[in-house]
Order: structure tokens, then C-alpha cells, then sequence
């Protein structure tokens, strides 16, 4: 070969190296900065090249990794086993979570004790191990029947609800044939339960996202999750030459609107939308007051926690935080309460199987309690999420359980109804004075069963042993001289209700009513803030009845000058009547006087030596009854 010929055979090879070289940095970049923007499916076509050229442990790492990130559970699986030289330690983490996906316990517990060894003070490890051995340990299933839905739309699902027997949720068909992109809004043909679906995309749909809906069952109003943010050239020089995304912003802000049946009507946002971060998969609780939902908003617990916000005045309340017995660094996710009882919630932060798990907590007068695993089969290794009931034993959850890669599916569950009855202790008082009323009949009635008839003790108390899970029941509590008292409470399924009741007295002319919880403090005479509350029940019953008159009369102890405890206990009785006057009592109705401490109700005179107990027992105001005009009425 003559010279020539050889250095263009040279050039040729230097050009083609050069080229492979470019093309492999080229590569590199594009992998690395897919996986930095969250694009994890584009980067593995890229990894999967890279991870054949010699000494590429690292590439076989990331690309484990990124099969673990979009559900390719069983590559990720043999590529981190192909991996010969660990390349991180965070290799441990990660090819234990995919053991862990797999069900495959032990030796999840192995790799994620290796990694513990690195990072001894890491708490997401430990949870990691916890969840481990919890699964080890609690293999025994419910008795609950899951049934896996083959007509069930292939794609993604992204939030919704079961309202008017329809199945609403947020969509995105990952293998649609049409053109149109981004997420629309489908709900489950009627009577059809869960096998036909129809597109709304006319009443919501997204370029990008939809993070769900809720109706409220009270009233025609809905709320919502979407992407709203405009299509934004990117900023960012390596995204715009790599082509990832437009971009545009990817978080999701909640709205809330009127639903007519038809269309959305009246949209508003939420003053606390940010562009910061999202707000999706709102639920709206059965009374219509509460609304749950799922944040990455700062202040939190780390990742998504799951907040409320209230009704007052018939406007929602600033978002609250359910608070570290819920949330934990992990994300908790599509909330969604039954009978306003019992709190269902996704987390991948708890002690579980692997995955999201379901987990559900009780509520009873706004207390909540510690979250329980809802365990097998309702959980599995994978993700699982979305659950709603629509019947007592009814419903379905969503899971990526035996899905397509990147996919959910839909199950359906029924379960037996079990007859493990809860208990209800309840307690009646009287609702001005708070002393608890003996020989009380109480009539507790459930949905079509035949009323149980009980009677209260002299402690006030009763109990019922025999409620079904979940179910309403309506306690009725009636007794002479006292106004019928009702209230509906709802088994939870998980043990005992405590409950207390009040009844309004009935007023009758001379009648005498001592409120020893209208406290002051010694030598004071300004209302605690425990004396209004039982003054605002007090102003009610004055309030429906206006032909009555009341004489209100204010007690002083012994302690100090009698003429001084006659001066402060006629103030005490005037801020008593200022204090009712201020919640509509008309002034023609009171009558106020103070007697200091002419009329004790104990020994303690000024030349006792009582305890300050028995010197609050003559602190008191009672009211009676001294006129009652024409005939009055109890609303």
C-alpha cells in the first residue's frame, strides 16, 4: 500500500474514532441529562448502549435504575445481577427496592443491610429493612376477593372518584391512536360498572396532566387538579438541545367549580396555587365539609403529604396538615374518606409490602388514629392506590400489579360482611349545667334493623354492643322535662365509639338551673372562655323562647369582705346578661342580681379552711325561670 492510501486509510480511522468518540459524549450527555429532567424512559434506550461498551458497571447501574423508576421490575432485576464491581453503594438501595417489587424479602433484607452498613444514621433505611421484615412477617390474606379488570383502559391513571355509580377519573392513554395529546377526563358508562368508558375531554382535559376530581355528594360542586401552566421555551441550553420537553411547568394546581350535569360552571383556583409546587388527587368527604388532598408544598413532612381543608361559612379553609401520625418523608397520596369515618390514603413512606401501600385511619370528633396496613391482597409488593368504596363491602383501587410496564390496572374488590360488632359507650348531659342525666331512654336505630331500646345509668352512661362495620346509626335520647337529643355516629369497624350527647332542658316557670361551669377566677369577674361556650347553648334556648324572663343570679365564695363579694358578684351577673345580650338575647329577657356569698352551697365560710375545689363549688351563676308570658317554643 502506498503512502497515500495509508494515511487516508489513517485519516479514515482517526475520523471514525473521532466521530465514535463525539458520538458516544454526545450520548453520555443526553443520557445523563434526561435522567436529571425525570425522563427516565428516554434515557434507556441511550443507557442501554452505553451499558455495552467494556468496563460500564456505572451504565448497567443507571440503567437498572431507570427500569426500576418506569416498572420494568424484571430487566431492572437482571441488569443490577449482571453488574459485577458495585459502583455506588447506593447500588444496595436500589437493586433492594427492585427485590423488594419482586416479593423477594430476603434477599431485599440482605442488600438493604449492606447499604445500612455505608449509612448507619439513614432513617429511610431503616423503614426500608422494617418494611421487610414486616412483610416477612405478615403473610396471612383478608378475607377480601380482588378481581383484576381486563376491560380496563391501558394506560395511566391519575386521580379520580366513584360519583352518580360512574367511575371518574384523570387519563392518560399511553397507546391512544389518535392525535390528541396530554390527559382528558373519563368516566365509566353507566350500569356498565367499570367495563365501558366514555371521554369527557369537553368538560376536562390537559396538554399535560390531570391530577383528579371529586364531586361532592351534598352539593353540585366539584373540585379538581390540573396542569394549567403555559408552554414555556426552556431556559436551560442542554434540555432545549436535547429536545426534552418545550418544556413547560410541570406542577399541578387545584380548582374548584359547579358541575350542572353537563358542564363546568363558575371555575375558580385556590389562593394557594403555586407554580412551586403541585397540588393533586382531591377528595371530598360524604357531609360535603372536608376536602383532602395530596402536596409537595413546603413546610411539610417531606415529599407529598396529604392535607384538608374545611368548610367555614361556606368557604374552603387555608390547607392544614394531617400531621407526622399520617405523613411521613415518603409520599402520601390519594386520600379518600368513607361514611366521614375512616380515612383511606396511599404511602410509600409507612411500613409496608413494598411500593405504595394502602393504609387506612380512623376519625372520630377531628381526631385521627395511627394509620393500619390494609395488608394482603389489597397490597402487594407493587404500587397500589385510589381505593373507593361503592358499596359497604365494594369497590376498587388501582394497582401496577401484573401490568404493562408504565401502566396501571383496575381491580375491583367485594368482601364478606364480617359480624364483628363495634361497641359505642355514650354518655348524656345536661347541656347547661354538664351533670349527667341517669334514666335517660335511648332508641338507636341502623339502616333497616329493628330499634334497640336502652336507658342510661346513674352515671349518665349506656352502651351498645351489636353496630355493624360501617354503618350509620341514628341515637335518639328522650327524657321527661328535657328536649329529644339525636346524633349519628358510624361504626369504624375497628373496635369502640365514644360518644356524649347533651339535652336542652325544657323551660318551665320556676325552674332553677345551677351552672357551676360558668367559672371566674378569684376576685375577677370577666368570663373564661369555657363559661361562653356553655353561654352560647344558654343564649339558644333564651333565643327560642322570647316570652320568657330570666333571673340571673351570681355567687361569690366566702373569701374576702362580704360587702366586696356583693359588688363583685352583681358584676359578675351583669357580664353574664352583657355576654347573652351580645348573642341576640333580647334585654326584656334578663334580670341580673348578685348575692355574693349569702347563699353557700357548702360549708366554706370566711372562717373555714377549705380547699380551693370547694371554694369554686360556691363560685356559680343560676338562672331561673320567673315569668313565662304566653306559650313558648323550643326550636
Amino acid at each position: 500500500m502506498n503512502k497515500f492510501k495509508l494515511t487516508i486509510a489513517l485519516m479514515s480511522v482517526v475520523c471514525a474514532q473521532q466521530v465514535y468518540l463525539h458520538s458516544q459524549k454526545m450520548a453520555i450527555e443526553q443520557a445523563e441529562t434526561f435522567m436529571a429532567a425525570g425522563e427516565y424512559k428516554q434515557a434507556i434506550p441511550l443507557l442501554e448502549k452505553l451499558s455495552t461498551f467494556k468496563n460500564s458497571d456505572a451504565w448497567q447501574f443507571q440503567l437498572g435504575y431507570c427500569y426500576l423508576k418506569t416498572n420494568y421490575i424484571s430487566k431492572a432485576d437482571s441488569t443490577f445481577s449482571a453488574i459485577r464491581n458495585v459502583p455506588l453503594s447506593d447500588y444496595y438501595w436500589q437493586f433492594g427496592e427492585v427485590k423488594q417489587r419482586m416479593a423477594s424479602y430476603p434477599e431485599a433484607l440482605v442488600l438493604f443491610e449492606k447499604y445500612k452498613a455505608n449509612h448507619p444514621n439513614d432513617d429511610g433505611i431503616n423503614a426500608k429493612i422494617a418494611s421487610c421484615k414486616y412483610a416477612m412477617e405478615h403473610t396471612d390474606k383478608s378475607s377480601w376477593n380482588i378481581h383484576p379488570n381486563p376491560s380496563f383502559l391501558n394506560g395511566i391513571y391519575t386521580g379520580g372518584c366513584y360519583y352518580n355509580d360512574q367511575l371518574w377519573m384523570g387519563f392518560d392513554d399511553a397507546n391512544q391512536d389518535d392525535k390528541t395529546e396530554g390527559d382528558e377526563l373519563y368516566a365509566s358508562a353507566s350500569n356498565t360498572y367499570f367495563t365501558e368508558y366514555v371521554s369527557n375531554h369537553q368538560l376536562l382535559s390537559s396538554k399535560y396532566y390531570i391530577g383528579g376530581i371529586a364531586f361532592s355528594k351534598p352539593t353540585s360542586e366539584v373540585v379538581y387538579s390540573i396542569q394549567d401552566s403555559e408552554v414555556l421555551l426552556t431556559t436551560d441550553k442542554k434540555l432545549h438541545k436535547h429536545g426534552i420537553s418545550k418544556t413547560y411547568l410541570n406542577t399541578l394546581n387545584l380548582f374548584m367549580g359547579i358541575y350542572d350535569g353537563k358542564d363546568l360552571k363558575a371555575i375558580e383556583q385556590f389562593p394557594f396555587n403555586s407554580k412551586e409546587y403541585s397540588c393533586m388527587h382531591p377528595a371530598i368527604s360524604n357531609s360535603g365539609n372536608i376536602c383532602y388532598f395530596s402536596s409537595d408544598m413546603p413546610g411539610g413532612y417531606g415529599g407529598f403529604d396529604i392535607y384538608k381543608m374545611e368548610k367555614v361559612n361556606n368557604a374552603w379553609s387555608k390547607p392544614i396538615n394531617m400531621g407526622g401520625l399520617i405523613n411521613t418523608n415518603g409520599n402520601e397520596m390519594y386520600p379518600y374518606e368513607l361514611n366521614d369515618s375512616v380515612l383511606y390514603f396511599s404511602s410509600n413512606g409507612l411500613v409496608g409490602y413494598g411500593g405504595a401501600d394502602l393504609f387506612k385511619s380512623n376519625i372520630y370528633n377531628h381526631t385521627i388514629s395511627t394509620p393500619v396496613n390494609m395488608g394482603l391482597p389489597a397490597n402487594s409488593s407493587a404500587d397500589d392506590f385510589g381505593i373507593n368504596f361503592t358499596s359497604r363491602n365494594t369497590g376498587y383501587f388501582f394497582s401496577n400489579r401484573a401490568s404493562a410496564p408504565g401502566t396501571d390496572g383496575l381491580f375491583t374488590f367485594d368482601f364478606p360482611i364480617e359480624v364483628d360488632y363495634d361497641t359505642t359507650n355514650g354518655k348524656i348531659v345536661d347541656a347547661w349545667t354538664q351533670q349527667p342525666l341517669s334514666d335517660v331512654k335511648i332508641i338507636i336505630k341502623g339502616r333497616d334493623s329493628i330499634p334497640t331500646l336502652l336507658a342510661t345509668d346513674a352515671k349518665g352512661e349506656f352502651n351498645f354492643n351489636n353496630m355493624h362495620p360501617n354503618e350509620t346509626y341514628t341515637i335518639t335520647a328522650q327524657k321527661e322535662k328535657y328536649h329529644d337529643a339525636t346524633m349519628d355516629v358510624v361504626s369504624n369497624n375497628n373496635g369502640t365509639l365514644n360518644i356524649e350527647m347533651e339535652m336542652d332542658p325544657v323551660i318551665a316557670l320556676n325552674a332553677i338551673f345551677t351552672l357551676h361551669n360558668i367559672l371566674f377566677e378569684y376576685n375577677q369577674y370577666s368570663l373564661t372562655r369555657e363559661s361562653m361556650l356553655i353561654l352560647d347553648k344558654v343564649a339558644r334556648v333564651m333565643v327560642s323562647n322570647p316570652n320568657a324572663v330570666f333571673q340571673l343570679s351570681a355567687h361569690t365564695d366566702a373569701r374576702g369582705s362580704y360587702a366586696d363579694n356583693m359588688v363583685l358578684s352583681q358584676h359578675r351577673a351583669e357580664s353574664t346578661v352583657y355576654y347573652l345580650l351580645s348573642k341576640g338575647v333580647n334585654v326584656k329577657q334578663l334580670s341580673p342580681v348578685g348575692f355574693g356569698e349569702k347563699f353557700l352551697k357548702n360549708t366554706c365560710d370566711s372562717d373555714s379552711h377549705c380547699s380551693e375545689e370547694e371554694h369554686a363549688i360556691n363560685r356559680r351563676v343560676e338562672i331561673k325561670v320567673v315569668s313565662m308570658g304566653s306559650a313558648t317554643t323550643m326550636k
